[in-house]
């Protein structure tokens, strides 16, 4: 049976199905989380939420509270004036693992 979700976390959606590692913007200290489901994409069946789908929770375990994405380079530049900045960015994520959708 294979089972898909769209799920929001803060101004994102994303597709998962158990199994499915995802970044999400949220800093949590929790071990688990729970989302509401907007929409549930069985084999048979397609349910779509308003706004969200009735008793189906989608629960994951957090792998990695403080993982950071890849360094993003800024450069401020003007040329003819001598002026150059360079910082550089890195995003924080916690990684989260879907491990039920019931």
């Amino acid at each position: 049976m294979n089972k898909k979700a769209v799920i929001q976390s803060g101004s994102s959606q994303y597709i998962v199905s158990v199994g499915d590692t995802i970044a999400i913007d949220q800093k949590t200290e929790a071990k688990t989380l729970e989302f509401e489901a907007l929409l549930v994409i069985d084999d048979k069946s397609t349910q779509v939420g308003q706004p969200t789908v009735d008793k189906v929770k989608v629960t994951a375990k957090v792998v990695d509270p403080d993982y950071k994405d890849k360094k993003v380079t800024i450069v401020k530049f003007k040329p003819k004036k001598r002026y150059l900045v360079r910082q550089g960015h890195r995003q924080q994520y916690t990684l989260v693992e879907i491990t039920a959708i019931a």
